[in-house]
């Protein structure tokens, strides 16, 4: 067992190491403030100023790099005709206990994909954090808007728990037997292994014996969400109502890195209940509430 001096109390000296524990405690999974890639001209991408948290590679903690200006990242050739590519542009953090080499900085680079008729996105690299993925149509001579898709994980660097996604509701909508979505939260890109808080809040009126419940529903499916079911509100079978507040909170944890377009679907258990149009009252948020 090692029990670490704590940070700072000491005179002297210590490694890089002992400040990465701290970061790591801060951001123990990556994190990613502003860096939106974007097109530039060809095949150069611009990558805006921001900060990436990276998890490193040998468990001592995150780096944290930052950029304060647009930097420009060029992509290899195209393939030929007939063949196509997937690339990833990446922030690295290089460093000599991080990788062996003799670099103690961070770069914006690419993960240039293998050519292939169906291609697949290449691994991100150790001690690397994935911002876009580039599709390269063989023969093409520049990157096109369309072909990027923004993998950034979301930020933490901020606070740990954190509103991602809110969308409040201004609009009334019947909720009949055979079930109603209400306005989706935009797409989410989720890393590995976090928790998630799903909350919706509505207004709803109803007649006698209307029973109505509300499900998340996650990438177009009413799938359960890693926890065994995806309920978060419910009224049954009670008398004529108005006003009547359904509010519900589902966790989430241990989902699949990936992006993810969350949506609430009421389904009636009798007759036809209805979400009120109320700005202030009616909502769906979705929080980062930290690792799992």
């Amino acid at each position: 067992m090692t029990r670490y001096t704590p940070l700072w109390e000491q005179a002297g000296s210590y490694a890089a190491a002992v400040d990465r524990r701290l970061l790591g405690a801060l951001w123990p999974a990556a994190a990613v403030t502003g860096c939106a890639v974007s097109v530039s001209s060809g095949m150069t991408v611009n990558v805006a100023a921001g900060q990436v948290a990276v998890p490193t590679a040998n468990s001592t903690g995150s780096v944290l790099c930052s950029s304060d200006a647009v930097e420009p990242v060029t992509l290899a050739a195209a393939p030929g005709a007939g063949t196509n590519r997937y690339d990833v542009v990446i922030c690295q953090a290089r460093g000599n206990d991080l990788d062996g080499g003799a670099n103690n900085d961070f770069l914006f680079t690419t993960v240039t994909g293998t050519a292939a008729a169906s291609p697949t996105v290449p691994a991100t690299p150790a001690n690397a954090v994935a911002l876009a993925n580039i599709y390269v149509p063989g023969g093409s001579a520049s990157v096109t808007a369309g072909n990027m898709t923004d993998v950034r994980p979301f930020s933490t660097l901020t606070d740990p728990r954190r509103v991602l996604a809110r969308v409040n509701y201004t609009a009334a909508v019947s909720v009949p037997t055979g079930g109603a979505t209400l306005p989706a939260a935009p797409a989410l890109i989720i890393p590995a292994n976090r928790r998630l808080a799903l909350t919706l809040h509505v207004n709803i009126s109803a007649a006698a014996g209307v029973g109505v419940f509300f499900v998340i529903n996650a990438n177009g499916s009413g799938i359960p969400l890693a926890n065994g079911g995806s309920r978060v509100s419910q009224m049954n079978n009670i008398g004529a109502v108005g006003g009547y507040v359904l509010d519900g909170t589902l966790s989430v944890y241990g989902l699949a890195a990936g992006s993810y377009t969350f949506q609430p679907a009421g389904t009636g258990i009798a007759g036809t209940a209805n979400v009120a149009n109320d700005q202030d009252n009616g909502y769906f948020q979705i929080m980062d509430i930290g690792p799992v």
